[in-house]
């Protein structure tokens, strides 16, 4: 081997001269010696683990079908589980303009909770302190104090949304979409089955006939209530939720009661809006009051107290017909538009929407099922003041709070902004993380 001379200098200890650095092997010998190693390595090179898993096994990973199964899992019940229920609200149970459902709930220690099926059929909440909000994964993070990865596993362990085996894969055929006209003409062939509205009925039977006294306190005058005495009736005292309160009937176009909205007094300082509801069991399709043969208006409104407002307004026209929401803008209801405008061609729609944002969905919504009915039908989109919210408070001359209105819209660009500077922060957090990572090791450069 060789050799090399080494001395001992004074304060320096033995020094000499160094052996020269190994040379640096060509790409081909590189892979010679890589080949060579891996010949004579004592143990066979380990197979790299699948990014899938193998056929007959299970993966850890949550799929996207499991999260799609829990984002539609009943939220509601899922918290009653926890020991959450109804809250005592005036109106815990709500019908949304897309069709979806709000339930106002209570935590045990007290807290409240507004739980929301949307139309599309997801679930989402959000606790009124803004602590948490979301869909079901985000519930289980805010409850456990769980990590995202965390709270979809003790889904999966709670929901059972993973299959011991690898589903088969058998194509299906997808049911073609229904145009509008379609799904009109699928409601209007449903058969009707007394039996399920004979508690309602019978709940109909038992109010009182007459003026109500509510009503008359939101401008809707004696000679209305007795013009449509027929729909109308005043709810037993007894009644635990509306005492005194108004109910308008709601049925299909065969006259046959399907159901009822309920309307009346706030009962508390806290109450922030009068008393709405349907009642349970009510089919979502119209309530409709006076000319049924030959109307030359009919009024379309959200409420049967706006559309009402609306008519008196314009002067109790005795050829007028007045429909209104069951709490919802529901396709029974529309299919039921839609009839209305084939048998009365010549007749003038006047639709009453609020001053917001949802009266202009609820116009298109309720335009598009007469034209459907009537491509030439002449319909009239009837706004109220811009000082006013809705048709009956300028009925009752009462325009609403500008500098409240303006504190919700400086509310909510406050929130946005709130919003905004967190991703902004997020994005920031991400950068600095990314030009910290120390670069991947990539092997000896060729």
């Amino acid at each position: 081997p060789q050799t090399h001379a080494m001395h001992n200098v004074r304060g320096l200890g033995r020094v000499g001269v160094r052996p020269p650095p190994p040379p640096i092997p060509t790409v081909a010998q590189f892979e010679r010696q890589r080949m060579e190693q891996r010949a004579n390595a004592p143990t066979p090179r380990a197979v790299p683990k699948p990014k899938k898993p193998m056929p007959g096994t299970q993966s850890r990973r949550v799929t996207a079908e499991e999260i799609n199964v829990m984002v539609r899992h009943d939220l509601r019940a899922y918290l009653e589980k926890d020991g959450v229920k109804l809250a005592d609200d005036r109106e815990p149970i709500r019908k949304l303009s897309d069709g979806g459902t709000e339930y106002t709930m209570r935590y045990p220690q007290g807290g409240k909770v507004v739980v929301t099926q949307t139309g599309g059929g997801n679930w989402m909440f959000f606790n009124r302190d803004s602590s948490a909000k979301g869909d079901i994964r985000n519930y289980v993070q805010w409850r456990d104090g769980r990590t995202y990865p965390e709270a979809l596993h003790k889904l999966r362990d709670d929901l059972r949304t993973q299959t011991n085996t690898l589903p088969s894969y058998s194509p299906q055929e997808v049911a073609p979409k229904l145009t509008l006209r379609e799904r009109f003409d699928k409601i209007a062939a449903e058969r009707f089955d007394p039996a399920q509205f004979e508690k309602l009925r019978q709940w109909w039977d038992r109010a009182k006939e007459g003026v109500n006294t509510y009503l008359l306190g939101r401008g809707i005058t004696a000679e209305t209530q007795q013009r449509f005495a027929s729909e109308i009736r005043t709810e037993p005292s007894w009644s635990k939720q509306n005492p005194g309160g108004a109910m308008f009937a709601v049925r299909n176009l065969d006259g046959e009661l399907v159901g009822f909205t309920r309307k009346g007094p706030r009962h508390s300082a806290e109450d922030k809006r009068d008393f709405s509801a349907s009642a349970s069991g009510t089919d979502y399709r119209l309530s409709i009051m006076g000319e049924q043969e030959r109307p030359t208006r009919i009024y379309a409104g959200e409420t049967a107290i706006d559309a009402l407002s609306l008519y008196q307004l314009d002067g109790s026209r005795p050829d007028a017909m007045v429909t209104s929401m069951a709490g919802a803008v529901s396709y029974k209801a529309r299919a039921d538009l839609f009839e209305l405008a084939k048998k009365h061609p010549k007749a003038e729609w006047h639709i009453a929407t609020d001053n917001d944002k949802e009266g202009r969905v609820f116009e298109s919504q309720i335009a598009e099922a007469i034209r459907e009915g009537n491509p030439s039908a002449a319909i009239v989109d009837r706004r109220p003041g811009n000082e006013f919210k809705d048709w009956n408070d300028q009925l009752r001359n009462r325009p609403r709070d500008m500098s409240a209105e303006l504190k919700s819209k400086a509310e909510d660009a406050r929130r946005k902004a709130e919003a905004d500077q967190r991703r902004r922060e997020e994005e920031e957090r991400r950068r600095r993380e990314e030009a910290n990572r120390p670069p991947e090791y990539r092997g000896p450069r060729m």
